[in-house]
């Protein structure tokens, strides 16, 4: 089944992305990686992984990223990929299609636990809401409850009060006879023409079913801790097995049984489950969440270290392309770029693959990193088993990673998170809540610059810009900077006062100050005056900038909605995305003439700064609408609306921003019978005027 969308697309105003060289993503850093599923699809595989699916044609080969998807339970039919997730309802992907866009197929705001197909319908189990079944493979669902266990939930007071029924549904599994459901007390089954269910945990503990598995007419069950099967539905149970982990899923493979766990790996049993061993040689992961069987060949997914093939009897780890690290800093120190996530510290010193140099201390995770020439800065936190519990340090490197030290002495405060670090000129700057303190020779002596008692009691942002320590309190328009007697003064005037700022930036001649709902503001005076300057900063309210970095007079800054990039001082901002599959972006930094990014869950991206244009022409929309038809096409479109507008410039690009056709033509008709099935976005330029839409191949 496919799902294709045939109504006519609306008309986009052209925002340049598309003729921007594109962004490309680094050779890591790798980052932990779980994957949860894995799927076949014709000739292809698929994973589902912590941050995204991907697909290769073997199980050997490099992985290609197909969409930044993340689900907890599926099943599919055909190429339809159905997905379900916390709080998310179930989704539609089209595995058969070049770009994965998924498609809302019902049950909103529920979280799915499980998914199942029958040649007629699909099931879903919820929590709170129970069991579901679709209407035939649409997105329309009927709920069937009657005869499953339920609980009462309590509606507090102050929402209103009062009390509501919980049927949580942990699992789904059927066969030519019965569903099977997995509740908080025990395991129910139905037949399928009445749908009415009944208990069948005679001899089993009542507590949660989290999985079911029907192999070869067997019921299988995880509960308490041990598996039990059944090979009569559900009218005896026998225990076959018990595990002081968690128990992940349940497989036959070639007349041997797998179990895979949260801790002992897998265990295989080659007589029905009578007795076991495990089966973990090569295994760097013990946690793993299932195992599969593709072309005679075992895979395997892990919690952290990703993918496994077994292969001349040992498994051998395959993330080749699956980068799925949150990048929190990226800094530069001699000719290398260094960068960090929460478990690991990396170097590149070409720009593209990296290698980990994290230190070996104790720690809870990393926090951001700060440089000051050849020497680097590494925020920790670390959490103590007794008091003061809260312990968090610095260290720095010299030696581009190879050796790491501490402060010659902490900084004189802790508190519950990791220091926000700061470097200017030689001095080191470390903050948390109201407190800041600055060192100029590793700690030896610490100065402190906290907030006065008369704002809010919180560092939002720290910046200098031209010697003037700039500082975002936590209080709306707390704006303020430091003088010359050492004293936190305002700096707000123009900026608005029932908001407050949550993030600062700077270029050569302009000061920046992100506002909460009002977006971003500028100065030109050393912070005296501002003025908004939020033209095409397309950012979500309440969530602003992540990081800048200045180049000259124009300034690039990050965002959960993408990089965007002003040279007018705010004038006017251009979003510059182009081949990024991920926009939810943090740290930056620019390194030989390259700008790099960090993505939450995708790696580092980088782009030469060159090739993004640092002006834009001045180009004026299509005064009038253009519609592109017929809108799915085939051979051909036409433009509406285009004749007596002189010859049109007609670019079509992929949803990758990469330019597939470019054409001056007199007419409003153009052939596309080269063009591969597919979603595109065609931009038409006549007369200085531009505009762009997207419009669908189908064959």
């Amino acid at each position: 089944m496919k799902l294709r969308i045939l109504s006519l697309v609306s008309i986009y105003l052209l925002t340049n992305n598309y003729i921007f060289s594109q962004w490309i993503q680094t050779n890591g850093p790798y980052g932990s990686t779980s994957v949860s599923a894995f799927i076949t699809y014709d000739s292809l595989k698929f994973v589902a992984t912590s941050c995204g699916l991907f697909n290769a044609e073997n199980v050997g080969a490099r992985w290609i990223f197909k969409g930044k998807i993340a689900f907890s339970s599926y099943t599919y039919k055909g190429d339809s990929l159905f997905t379900g997730a916390d709080y998310n309802g179930v989704y539609l992907i089209d595995l058969s299609r070049s770009n994965f866009s998924p498609v809302s197929y019902g049950l909103d705001g529920l979280s799915i636990n499980s998914l199942a197909s029958s040649d007629s319908c699909l099931f879903a189990g919820s929590s709170i809401g129970g069991f579901f079944k679709s209407i035939g493979f649409t997105d329309k669902w009927q709920t069937y409850n009657q005869g499953l266990p339920t609980d009462t939930g309590y509606i507090p007071p102050k929402f209103g009060g009062g009390t509501y029924l919980i049927r949580d549904v942990y699992s789904i599994e059927n066969n030519s006879q019965y569903i099977f459901a997995g509740t908080q007390r025990g395991i129910y089954r139905t037949d399928p023409g009445n749908m009415i269910w009944e208990s069948i945990n005679i001899g089993l503990p009542l507590k949660e079913v989290s999985l079911i598995e029907n192999i070869g007419n067997i019921i299988y069950i995880y509960i308490d801790n041990k598996i039990y099967k059944s090979p009569d539905n559900g009218a005896s149970w026998e225990l076959i097995f018990t595990s002081i982990f968690e128990v992940t899923s349940i497989n036959e493979i070639e007349n041997t049984l797998y179990i895979t766990t949260k801790g002992a790996g897998i265990y295989q049993s080659p007589n029905d489950g009578d007795s076991w061993e495990t089966f973990n040689n090569g295994l760097d992961d013990l946690k793993v969440n299932f195992i599969e069987v593709t072309d005679t060949t075992l895979v395997c997914g892990t919690s952290s270290n990703g993918f496994y093939h077994f292969d001349q009897d040992q498994w051998i780890q395959n993330n080749s392309g699956i980068i799925c690290s949150s990048v929190r800093s990226i800094v530069t120190a001699s000719n290398s770029l260094i960068a960090d996530d929460l478990d690991n510290v990396y170097i590149s010193n070409n720009g593209n693959d990296w290698i980990k140099i994290t230190p070996d201390v104790n720690k809870e995770l990393f926090g951001s990193m700060a440089s000051m020439g050849d020497t680097v800065f590494l925020s920790v936190e670390y959490d103590t088993p007794s008091r003061p519990y809260d312990q968090p340090f610095i260290l720095y490197s010299t030696d581009n990673g190879n050796t790491w030290k501490e402060l010659n002495n902490p900084v004189p405060f802790v508190r519950d998170d990791p220091y926000g670090i700061y470097c200017y000129e030689n001095r080191l700057y470390a903050f948390e809540d109201e407190l800041m303190y600055f060192t100029d020779n590793f700690g030896t002596t610490w100065t402190e610059l906290s907030l006065p008692n008369e704002y809010c009691n919180y560092f939002y942002d720290f910046l200098i810009y031209n010697s003037t320590p700039f500082a975002a309190a936590c209080g709306n328009a707390e704006l303020v900077k430091l003088n010359e007697n050492g004293d936190w003064i305002l700096s707000n005037t123009g900026l608005p006062n029932d908001r407050s700022l949550s993030g600062l930036a700077y270029c050569e001649g302009a000061l920046f100050a992100y506002v909460d709902v009002y977006g971003m503001y500028v100065s030109k005076d050393n912070g005296n005056t501002w003025n908004q300057a939020n033209n095409g900063l397309n950012i979500k309210y309440g969530y602003g900038i992540r990081s800048f970095v200045p180049y000259g007079e124009s300034l690039f800054i990050t965002t959960e909605n993408g990089i965007f990039y002003t040279d007018d001082y705010g004038q006017k901002w251009h979003p510059i995305n182009s081949g990024l599959v991920n926009k939810n972006l943090d740290a930056i930094a620019i390194f030989n003439d390259t700008l790099f990014i960090g993505t939450y869950g995708n790696g580092i991206w980088k782009c030469a700064v060159n090739k993004i244009p640092l002006s834009v022409p001045d180009i004026k929309p299509i005064d009038e609408p253009i519609y592109v038809y017929p809108n799915p096409a085939s051979e051909y479109i036409r433009i509406s609306n285009a004749r007596g507008k002189g010859p049109l410039e007609i670019s079509i690009f992929d949803l990758a921003g990469r330019k597939i056709l470019s054409k001056k033509i007199d007419y409003n008709e153009l052939n596309i019978s080269e063009l591969k099935a597919g979603t595109y976005i065609v931009s038409v330029l006549a007369d200085e005027h531009q505009t762009s839409c997207k419009f669908v191949i189908i064959r």
